[in-house]
């Protein structure tokens, strides 16, 4: 168990000085070694105090079939074998007299007050077992994952039980029902838990900072994850709560720790970064980018922006200045082709043959012999050149 880890720990004094501060404020006498086998069964005693108010006010035991009677004869057996608590024996007492009896039997509807109740074991928490148990939970996850459990976590479901609970905590909370003690300790554990705006910052900020260690870069223009967009926009969202000053000085340190140049337009990065890629691809290669590759996509991206009328100026010119050629339409229904061609080479181990059963190697076969004419005559340009003999020499790779 947890507690008895960090009892254990604080024994040998390995224990974090501001997690034993936490813990005595919280649970005291969470370090003496009877403090798990307290009297701490809450349900218990509220049923107790159900059937007792129940048996008040009709004036007679329950139905003999029914849970009550059932739970009823549950603690005889327990009290014959000696395994109710002196505590719960005494309760038992008090509020229902002649509960041993082995045939139930009417009482007396009093005429004054009911029965007193005898009062819940205290530790100066409500529900002191339910809410130590889980405040030992959600406290090692703290210390684990340094945020507090989110929601909706399908793949985690002791996560997702943990924040439904901190969500009824806020909700109670907000209904004015929740125990002054119980506020005090879950606002001196979790500073900001009831804050459910912050914790919503928290979570993304935490999503967005996962992204940067997968990728290396924050959520930028994506056209093929919508989610990646969505935290694009956060973050720009951020640039402008900052600038008018309504960002938090312990959110900017956040942001600040998953990237220092979150503040930087990530789009013109990433443009700037797949261009230095796409060049570099051209230097090594003698040849644009293939269609299949990331940098292939993302010049046809580019090519339909400018197209449309949507690509500024200055990034034209610099597509013309590091991948010459990168806007031509016909070089892209070229290039496609060659693809298909380089696929089906691969797949089959050999050059296509015009003799070929298949209609569509005859047509490759075909496409091949008017390039090899176009390249004689001096038409293809060089990087169509130096493609369609590396496309001629892949058999002789196979």
């Amino acid at each position: 168990m947890w507690l008895t880890d960090q009892r254990t720990m604080q024994r040998n004094k390995t224990l974090d000085p501001d997690l034993e501060a936490i813990l005595d404020s919280s649970l005291p006498g969470w370090n003496e070694d009877g403090f798990a086998s307290r009297p701490s069964s809450q349900a218990w005693f509220e049923r107790l105090s159900a059937i007792a108010s129940e048996v008040s006010q009709t004036g007679k035991w329950p139905a003999s079939k029914g849970k009550d009677a059932v739970w009823i004869m549950d603690q005889r057996t327990r009290d014959r074998r000696s395994t109710l608590r002196e505590d719960q024996i005494e309760a038992l007492d008090a509020q229902l007299p002649g509960w041993r009896t082995a045939r139930m039997s009417p009482v007396v509807k009093p005429e004054a007050t009911p029965a007193p109740r005898v009062p819940l074991p205290d530790f100066g928490l409500q529900n002191p077992r339910a809410f130590q148990t889980r405040v030992e939970e959600i406290t090692a996850f703290y210390l684990e994952h340094r945020r507090l459990p989110i929601e909706h976590a399908i793949d985690r479901p002791d996560e997702n039980t943990m924040a439904v609970w901190l969500s009824a905590q806020r909700q109670s909370l907000k209904n004015g029902t929740i125990a002054p003690d119980r506020k005090q300790a879950l606002d001196d554990l979790f500073p900001g838990w009831s804050d459910v705006r912050r914790l919503k910052w928290a979570q993304t900020l935490d999503e967005v900072a996962s992204f940067r260690q997968t990728h290396g870069k924050l959520p930028g223009d994506s056209k093929t994850t919508p989610r990646e967009r969505a935290l694009q926009v956060w973050v720009k969202r951020q640039r402008v709560k900052e600038l008018e000053g309504k960002l938090a000085a312990d959110q900017v340190a956040g942001l600040d720790k998953v990237d220092p140049d979150w503040r930087a337009n990530q789009v013109q990065l990433n443009w700037e970064s797949m261009l230095t890629m796409a060049s570099l691809l051209r230097s090594k290669t003698g040849t644009l980018p293939a269609h299949g590759t990331p940098e292939g996509a993302w010049m046809r991206g580019v090519a339909q922006r400018h197209r449309a009328g949507l690509l500024p100026e200055s990034e034209a010119k610099e597509m013309d200045k590091h991948l010459p050629g990168w806007n031509d339409t016909r070089y892209a229904a070229w290039r496609e082709r060659a693809d298909g061609i380089e696929a089906r080479i691969r797949s089959n181990g050999r050059t296509p043959s015009h003799r070929s059963p298949d209609p569509q190697l005859q047509s490759d076969a075909v496409w091949i012999r008017d390039q090899k004419a176009r390249m004689k005559k001096g038409s293809l340009t060089e990087t169509q050149e130096a493609e369609l003999k590396t496309l001629l020499d892949i058999p002789n790779q196979l």
